[in-house]
């Protein structure tokens, strides 16, 4: 089992904003290339999710996942075979998990007559209902599974003011 580094990002962190660019960038491709399709099919009603999901497949490789919750924590698994954990970014916010992989063929010094590796890029993207604690967000990668434990924040109490205690004089 390999630690996964994490990236915890909070709105004062100054890497907050280059992070949203990024998604918003990504999230600009995918929604330009839904609204292609969306014309291509006729500019059909009801058809938004799958030109949505399919634009996203064009453009990234979308992993498998599996993201479950209990009262204390949301946990995700995403397959991620032939990446390193090096090649992994877990980004986790207080209400968002963004997992990204990026990795390269290596070039060999022999002559290649057929190559059906190449540049492998993935993204998955979750909105959470419950605020989690990014910094408590762990991540391992094992067998070229990606397994993210994200526990959930505690939620704010109200704590009673006593009454200080008087003065003997």
């Amino acid at each position: 089992m390999t630690a996964t580094p994490i990236k915890t990002i909070s709105p004062s962190n100054s890497k907050f904003e280059t992070f949203l660019n990024r998604i918003e960038e990504d999230f600009g491709k995918i929604r330009q290339r839904a609204y292609d399709l969306f014309k291509c099919n006729g500019q059909s009603d009801g058809l938004d999710f799958d030109n949505w999901f399919k634009a996203e497949r064009e453009l990234f490789d979308v992993p498998p996942a599996e993201l479950t919750e209990d009262e204390t924590t949301y946990r995700a698994s995403v397959a991620v075979p032939g990446f390193a954990s090096e090649q992994l970014t877990v980004t986790a916010t207080a209400d968002s998990l963004t997992i990204r992989g990026e990795a390269e063929e290596t070039k060999k010094a022999e002559k290649t007559l057929l190559s059906e590796f190449s540049h492998k890029q993935i993204f998955r993207h979750f909105h959470l209902d419950s605020p989690v604690d990014p910094d408590a967000v762990t991540a391992n990668l094992e067998n070229g599974v990606l397994k993210i434990e994200l526990p959930k924040a505690q939620p704010a109490r109200v704590v009673p003011v006593k009454k200080a205690a008087a003065k003997a004089a």
